[in-house]
């Protein structure tokens, strides 16, 4: 049951952030994504008080392998709790022009790439999640700021 509440909160993110895309979904996108992010934070949550775990167990080999317990409850929980009334904020700091809805699109990946290290239970799994969190954050900056030469400066030094 928690699982599946986990799994529908980051499905409403990847879905709020294609909503993103369009100017005329842009609000709705970003709505979806901060109901997404305070659903995980509520599965988070669920899965600390509860102590149960969910999905594959810890492993040294490279299969990808995705879980949940109690201690990445905690860390989902603090993932949403952040970043709902982030999500929120944005709504009414981003426009619905091209840089603002890419801003909006970069970020439910990012959210997603956090979740991704979070619930890793391979090294392949937490490496890719840990890279992506680095090349969209570095996306962001760039669409954001209009990759002029201080973000270009700070991203690639």
């Amino acid at each position: 049951m928690i699982g599946a509440v986990l799994v529908a909160s980051l499905a409403a993110l990847a879905v709020g952030g294609l909503l993103c895309a369009r100017r005329a979904t842009f609000a709705a996108g970003l709505g979806l994504q901060a109901t997404g992010a305070a659903a995980v934070a509520a599965a988070g949550f669920w899965f600390l008080g509860s102590a149960e775990s969910a999905g594959a167990e810890f492993t040294s080999s490279f299969d990808l392998r995705l879980g949940v317990d109690p201690l990445s409850g905690l860390f989902l929980g603090a993932l949403g709790l952040v970043a709902a009334p982030a999500l929120v904020f944005a709504a009414g700091y981003l426009d619905d022009s091209l840089r603002g809805r890419l801003v909006a699109v970069l970020t439910a990946p990012f959210l997603l790439a956090l979740a991704l290290v979070v619930c890793a239970r391979d090294p392949l799994s937490f490496l890719a999640g840990w890279e992506s969190i680095t090349l969209l954050s570095a996306a962001a900056i760039l669409v954001w700021r209009g990759a002029d030469a201080t973000s270009r400066r700070t991203v690639f030094a």
